[in-house]
């Protein structure tokens, strides 16, 4: 179920920065639509931490470091909270770019997660 879950939130998350780069190179502001994109991302890493929960309380937790997990987990939040505000008080291109930036590394912080989480170096 995790990799289900964890593999929804990548591929949306690079999407959106897709999404993000191009209202960048065409010079767009940050808009409700390009932050939206973002608050649905970090909407997928909390439930994607609370599957992680009840996974872990259900006893089949996860292989890898689990404080290690929290760590990725927490600073995908705190990554993901700053690049909206930042897109937010920076209303220029640059702030897209900020969120296209943050998007991709939410991405790749969700499949270190996801190898965190098995134990192992690369999870396809």
């Amino acid at each position: 179920m995790i990799s289900a879950v964890t593999w929804s939130v990548v591929w949306l998350c690079w999407a959106a920065a897709a999404i993000a780069l191009v209202l960048c190179l065409i010079g767009r502001a940050p808009s409700d639509f390009s932050v939206g994109l973002l608050a649905l991302c970090l909407l997928g890493v909390l439930v994607l931490g609370v599957v992680a929960l009840v996974s872990v309380l259900s006893g089949s937790g996860s292989v890898g470091d689990g404080l290690e997990w929290v760590g990725y987990w927490v600073s995908c939040l705190i990554v993901g909270v700053g690049a909206g505000l930042w897109a937010v008080l920076q209303r220029n291109r640059w702030g897209t770019l900020v969120l296209a930036i943050a998007l991709l590394t939410l991405g790749v912080m969700v499949v270190r997660m996801e190898q965190v989480w098995f134990g192992s170096g690369w999870v396809l």
